[in-house]
């Protein structure tokens, strides 16, 4: 059997890992991560995908064993690296005006390109393929409105935002 695939996950997610089998199953097997070892039992799709546990770091996951009609080889390895959902901080440095306009800027942590929403309690806005942070755009509200950030994700996962409203 061979396990493979590297992957990107947030810190809540699961990691797929693939395994590829030779010979006839059910297949039983276990991996480990170099700290934890872990079974699998009954698996007849081939190849296989289990959903391995994970921690706050980078796990490299290994097979240790795998028993079907045979005992069979492993080989291989499944890098995942654990990323931290990203941030949205949401401010208006130097104030909005009634009619006047002004400008909306977010301070956004992780690894981008990231989206974001916003509202201001009727509307949903988005903002796309955000490049860089801090990120800012012009906003020109026609009455005393108060915005608020909705969502933010980057190109890993959808984040938290901490939406400190803005008012006009």
């Amino acid at each position: 059997a061979t396990l493979s695939g590297d992957h990107t996950i947030c810190i809540t997610q699961q990691a797929p890992l693939q395994v590829s089998f030779t010979g006839t199953g059910p297949w039983d097997l276990v991996y480990s991560d170099g700290i934890n070892t872990y079974a699998e039992s009954g698996l007849t799709s081939n190849p296989a995908v289990i959903q391995a546990p994970t921690g706050a770091t980078t796990l490299n996951y290994v097979l240790v064993s795998v028993d079907g009609a045979c005992v069979g080889n492993v080989a291989g390895m499944s890098q995942v690296s654990i990323v931290s959902k990203p941030v949205a901080v949401l401010s208006a440095p130097n104030g909005i005006c009634q009619g006047l306009g002004g400008m909306l800027s977010v301070q956004l942590s992780g690894n981008g390109p990231w989206d974001l929403s916003y509202s201001d309690g009727t509307n949903v806005w988005t903002e796309s393929n955000i490049a860089s942070s801090p990120y800012s755009w012009n906003v020109n509200p026609s009455q005393d409105i108060t915005y608020q950030l909705t969502d933010v994700s980057d190109v890993n996962c959808s984040g938290n935002v901490i939406s400190v409203p803005v008012q006009v």
